[in-house]
């Protein structure tokens, strides 16, 4: 196996930090930049889902579009695949049962019954 970073060494002052390259390891390696705080990045690629309406519901949703339209100024409602994902953020966003943290209940130890004095 070929080492082509020592084949071919870029020379720094041996008095200062290195310039030219990352310093070495204690295994003399080439260092790599520090971590950054904020992780990898969230996978954000739309996943499509499938879900049915009953005829009810669609006229409800087509209903609230047009009046997101209306006040909006929209010419045409909003197509309802792009409501409803904002429709369903918005509600488990400000769903407080479901944000609150969970309350565990202990478990009830069972009390002896009091001694009987006769």
């Amino acid at each position: 196996m070929t080492k082509p970073f020592f084949e071919q060494p870029i020379l720094n002052s041996p008095y200062a930090v290195p310039t030219r390259h990352h310093a070495l390891d204690a295994d003399g390696q080439p260092t790599r930049m520090a971590k950054l705080r904020i992780g990898p990045l969230p996978d954000n690629r739309p996943i499509k889902h499938t879900i049915t309406f009953t005829a009810a519901q669609d006229a409800l949703i087509r209903d609230y579009a047009a009046a997101i339209a209306a006040q909006d100024g929209l010419s045409e409602a909003p197509p309802v695949e792009k409501l409803v994902p904002i429709i369903v953020e918005r509600l488990i966003a400000t769903d407080r049962a479901f944000r609150a943290p969970v309350r565990r209940v202990l478990p009830t130890v069972p009390r002896k019954p009091p001694p009987h004095s006769e």
